[in-house]
């Protein structure tokens, strides 16, 4: 995961509860991109966010990957996930009670892309009668789910999310937001969420060719105000 896209992430939930970037696992040395554990009081002011708002309603653990994801690096999630579980039952042991099935973390793996014989390979399918297309749910025991961001619907409820793929989609995800009236919720969000993302990787020394991309895809919007009055 690049240090823009972490920072992205963190910056969107960060208002709504406890947000770590790289928490270490105690079993191995792994590291998990983006863990979220919601605040009660705050998570319901989460919804305008809107497909993030929604994953941002339980615990939740978030790998992105500004690739299309690959079996091993899916295969590492799901460790990652199993253990961060398995350490949240032990807590709950050692305090003498049982842990809910709210309390345990769901997997969400984000990629731009994903083969139709990866999906298939993890048993992932959608969940079209609950959820939007583009989310691949793999079998229920795991709690996690692969999010094709390039799959998801041109909806501003997918902008935030949009506008961390690739090319041609990145790109559309941008002129849908700057087409977004001013007093849209999203877009006052989005636009906030951008300005700190590129802060954050103007401020680094090393940008990858993605991220100076980017960067200059966020230029058209410098004409619009980034940070409503309402955030200021």
């Amino acid at each position: 995961m690049h240090n823009g896209d972490r920072q992205y992430l963190k910056t969107i939930f960060q208002p709504f509860g406890q947000t770590e970037a790289d928490e270490p696992l105690e079993s191995e040395q792994r590291e998990i991109d983006i863990l979220f554990t919601p605040d009660p009081e705050k998570a319901p002011a989460a919804n305008h966010l809107g497909l993030l708002g929604r994953l941002a309603a339980t615990p939740a653990a978030f790998e992105f990957f500004s690739h299309p994801v690959k079996p091993h690096e899916i295969s590492n999630s799901l460790v990652k996930i199993l253990d961060l579980n398995e350490e949240l039952e032990g807590n709950a042991t050692e305090e003498n009670r049982t842990l809910t099935e709210a309390e345990l973390a769901h997997l969400w793996i984000f990629t731009p892309t994903a083969s139709a014989a990866v999906l298939a390979d993890f048993g992932a399918t959608l969940d079209l009668e609950n959820w939007m297309s583009g989310i691949y749910f793999l079998p229920k025991g795991l709690l996690s789910a692969i999010i094709v961001i390039h799959e998801l619907p041109p909806t501003p409820e997918t902008l935030c999310l949009r506008i961390l793929g690739m090319g041609e989609v990145r790109k559309q995800a941008l002129q849908e937001l700057s087409q977004l009236p001013p007093e849209h919720p999203i877009r006052s969000t989005a636009l906030k969420l951008l300005e700190q993302f590129r802060t954050s990787l103007e401020t680094q020394p090393d940008l990858s060719p993605e991220e100076k991309e980017f960067l200059m895809e966020l230029s058209p919007l410098d004409s619009q105000p980034l940070v409503p009055e309402e955030w200021s």
